[in-house]
């Protein structure tokens, strides 16, 4: 089981890398008709928004006590699975 501090920075350098493919992505828009362009951008703001909430969570983890943090350990991984979903259904746009 990992501790606390590795669970953090395990979510993220997640958080991190889905940001660096976020900003990728963002790039390839331009190329894209304006119906989809709009379509893209509000996924895109949508993701963000997971992703402040996953931020968010990582800094109420890091502010617990090594006894309490695994009580909101459930509820940080269901958001990290709808952040992920929602990664993986934008990426369909751009394969």
């Amino acid at each position: 089981m990992l501790t606390r501090d590795e669970y953090v920075e395990k979510k993220k350098g997640q958080l991190d890398d889905w940001n660096a493919e976020m900003g990728v992505l963002e790039a390839t828009i331009v190329k894209n008709k304006e119906a989809a362009k709009k379509n893209i951008r509000a996924q895109m703001v949508l993701i963000r928004i997971k992703q402040q909430a996953a931020e968010k969570q990582l800094g109420t983890i890091k502010s617990k006590t090594h006894d309490t943090w695994q009580h909101i350990k459930v509820e940080t991984d269901n958001l990290w699975l709808a952040l992920k979903d929602s990664m993986v259904e934008f990426r369909s746009h751009f394969s």
